[in-house]
């Protein structure tokens, strides 16, 4: 989290029923922007917009998957709260690692070895958490 004026950047993945309390959590957050949400659906992703207005927060950006590991640099994002099926975890916390973000997952982290392993070999090469 940034210590200075600006707040850090978030980006939530995965706007289902068990990220309304990251978006709540993060809407509160003086030093946290919710900028985006990376989701299919726009319907949920509506749901949260307004979880994001009644907070007093301004409207995120929102992404689909196939731009999420492009618009993580090109957005300025710091931090990702990853709570999409969990099956798909590795697939944004690998690149959001690699671009440098700090990265929350709600658990399971994923759902087998291989995924796991190329988690925590990211983690290693990166030096990112």
């Amino acid at each position: 989290m940034t210590v200075g004026s600006t707040p850090s950047r978030a980006v939530v993945v995965g706007t289902g029923s068990r990220a309304q309390m990251f978006t709540e959590a993060l809407a509160r957050r003086p030093r946290l922007r919710v900028a985006a949400l990376c989701d299919p659906n726009p319907v949920r992703i509506a749901h949260h917009q307004r979880l994001l207005k009644e907070a007093g927060e301004p409207e995120a950006a929102a992404w689909s998957p196939e731009e999420f590991e492009r618009r993580l640099r090109a957005d300025d994002i710091q931090e990702v709260v990853v709570t999409c099926v969990d099956a798909l975890h590795d697939a944004y916390v690998v690149p959001a690692l690699r671009a440098g973000c700090r990265v929350v997952t709600e658990k399971p982290m994923t759902t087998d070895a291989a995924k796991c392993r190329r988690i925590l070999e990211t983690v290693q090469e990166t030096g990112n958490h």
